[in-house]
């Protein structure tokens, strides 16, 4: 399936599934940019949704920002400007909870860009698990180096919304 915009913030979903019976999808990943358009970085995304036992369709992904006509990443005022059609996105979507990549959304959600400090302890947005983990070009540039810790938050992410593990993500504890 394509890609659908929707019109209330930027978000970009399959327009398949991605849908539980309930409400939302399991998952809300949310990056620093709206397009997702490098094939590195749409190749390691699918990596992980994938390892986490999801189709690419099941899973939502947004940015911090909404539609934004730069390269460079948000500011903290950007942000906090666009945090409550964020926090709107979040409510509309109903996901169970939300992966955080990399350290600029992790400054606008979490209040902290320490990617490696926030992974120490759990983490709530509006209620919800967040769980911060490294941004698919940083996985992309230091790979095996970080890739053990982005395994453990996927496993992490999945244990706080009670989903079993996948057993390619479960030797990572």
């Amino acid at each position: 399936g394509g890609l659908r915009q929707e019109t209330a913030g930027g978000l970009r979903q399959e327009t398949a599934g991605g849908q539980r019976q309930e409400g939302g999808p399991d998952f809300l990943f949310v990056g620093e940019k709206e397009a997702i358009t490098d094939a590195g970085y749409v190749a390691t995304m699918k990596g992980m949704v994938a390892a986490m036992g999801y189709a690419w369709k099941d899973v939502a992904f947004s940015n911090i920002c909404g539609e934004r006509n730069s390269a460079k990443p948000p500011t903290e005022a950007e942000m906090a400007i666009a945090l409550p059609a964020f926090k709107q996105k979040v409510a509309r979507l109903q996901p169970r909870a939300i992966i955080v990549l990399g350290e600029v959304a992790a400054l606008g959600l979490l209040g902290n860009r320490d990617i490696a400090a926030l992974r120490q302890r759990p983490h709530t947005f509006e209620g919800l698990p967040a769980i911060p983990t490294y941004h698919p070009a940083y996985l992309n540039k230091f790979g095996n180096a970080v890739k053990a810790d982005a395994c453990r938050d996927l496993r992490k992410a999945l244990l706080r919304i009670g989903r079993p593990v996948p057993a390619v993500l479960e030797r990572f504890k």
